[in-house]
C-alpha cells in the first residue's frame, strides 16, 4: 500500500538545486510504502521529494527578486518553462543543495559553484566530469533560470597579465581515461589558484574526438561555447588571452592533435 502526504512549507522558501535543475521549494511530497518481508513481517519504506516553483507562481512575484534582467511576462511566455508545482520525482530531499532564500537580495553564485551544478555526461573519476552537448545545454539553461529565482553569476576581474609575474595562464592538455578515451583538460589558472575556473583539482573536460570519428571539431565547439558563457557571465571584461597547450611528451600523436586543437580554438575565439 502506497500513501502520499504533501507537506507545505512557509516562506522564506529555499532556492534549491539537484540534477542540473534550479527551483524554489514550496513543499515536500512524502511517499510511504508498506512492504511485506520474506519472513512475513512488514517494513515501511519512506522517501521524500521536493515540490518546486520556477519563480512564476502567482503571488510569489513580490517575494522573489528577479534581478531586473528580463521582464516577468517574457518568462511566462517562454515555452521552455516547466509547469508550476513540479515534483522532482527522481530527486530525494537528501540530494538537494540549498543555494539561498527566495525573497532575499540576489545571491551571487561563483563559477566553481555553478560548474558543480552542471551535470556531466560521463565520470571517469571524481575529478573528471566530462561534458557533451546535453551538458552544455544544461549550462545555458542554468544561467537562464538563475534570474527567475533570484540568483546571478558572480563576476570577477580577469587579472592583467604581467610578463614578470606568471599570475594567470590558459592552456589545454590531453589525458587518457581508464578506458583509453582521450580527454581534453581546459585550464584557466588565476593568481596561484584555479579561481577563474572550477577550483582545486576539478577540471573542465571534453572528449577529444566526436563519437565514432577522429574529428576534433565537436571538442572545438564545446570549448568555445563554454568559454563564451564563462566570459560573458563570470568575467567583468573580455578575456583576450589565447589558449596555449601542455604537451605530454609521451604520445607524439596526441601532442600533434593538441597543437591543432589549440589553433582551432583560438581561431574561433577571434571571431
Amino acid at each position: 500500500m502506497i500513501q502520499t502526504q504533501l507537506l507545505r512549507l512557509d516562506p522564506p522558501y529555499q532556492i534549491i538545486s539537484a540534477g542540473g535543475q534550479v527551483g524554489i521549494q514550496l513543499a515536500t511530497l512524502i511517499v510511504t510504502e508498506d512492504k511485506q518481508d520474506f519472513d512475513g513481517g512488514y517494513s515501511i519504506d519512506t522517501h521524500s521529494h521536493p515540490v518546486v516553483s520556477y519563480g512564476l507562481k502567482e503571488g510569489l512575484e513580490n517575494e522573489l527578486n528577479y534581478g531586473g534582467c528580463h521582464p516577468l511576462e517574457e518568462y511566462k511566455r517562454n515555452s521552455r518553462m516547466q509547469p508550476e508545482g513540479a515534483v522532482w520525482n527522481k530527486v530525494e530531499i537528501n540530494d538537494i543543495r540549498v543555494l539561498g532564500l527566495a525573497g532575499a537580495k540576489n545571491r551571487a553564485v561563483s563559477l566553481e559553484t555553478f560548474m558543480s551544478l552542471v551535470p556531466g555526461s560521463t565520470k571517469f573519476s571524481p575529478f573528471q566530469k566530462v561534458w557533451d552537448e546535453k551538458s552544455l545545454a544544461k549550462m545555458y539553461d542554468l544561467v537562464f533560470r538563475f534570474s527567475h529565482v533570484g540568483l546571478y553569476c558572480e563576476k570577477k576581474q580577469w587579472l592583467a597579465f604581467s610578463p614578470y609575474e606568471n599570475k594567470r595562464s590558459m592552456y589545454l592538455e590531453i589525458n587518457v581515461s581508464d578506458d583509453n578515451t582521450p580527454l581534453v583538460h581546459v585550464v584557466m589558472v588565476g593568481e596561484d589558484r584555479y579561481d577563474a575556473c572550477f577550483g582545486g583539482e576539478i577540471g573542465f573536460w571534453f572528449h577529444l574526438y566526436e563519437k565514432g570519428s577522429n574529428s576534433i571539431e565537436g571538442c572545438v565547439r564545446g570549448i568555445v561555447y563554454a568559454f563564451h558563457i564563462i566570459e560573458s557571465h563570470f568575467i567583468k571584461d573580455r578575456i583576450e588571452d589565447k589558449f596555449g597547450y601542455s604537451l605530454s611528451g609521451q604520445d607524439p600523436e596526441f601532442d600533434s592533435v593538441l597543437i591543432q586543437l589549440q589553433e582551432r580554438v583560438n581561431q574561433e575565439l577571434d571571431r
